[in-house]
């Protein structure tokens, strides 16, 4: 599982700098949501345990307002 987190980090580490040092804050907070939750999915996904796909959970939510 390291050798799926560590990368993560360093990706989030790079966009995340150039975001703050242009001041994009708005977007910094954006940008680590969205990051925090692909990280936990995948953590989550590869402990094996069985959870939906991202696009059957927005499909379903589509068929609530729809």
């Amino acid at each position: 599982m390291l050798w799926f987190v560590v990368p993560m980090i360093i990706m989030a580490a790079a966009q995340g700098r150039r975001l703050y040092l242009d001041r994009m804050f708005k977007e910094l907070a954006a940008f680590a949501a969205v990051w925090i939750v692909a990280v936990i999915y995948g953590i989550v996904t590869l402990s094996g345990i069985r959870i939906p796909k991202p696009i059957e959970i927005i499909a379903a939510l589509f068929e609530r307002v729809f």
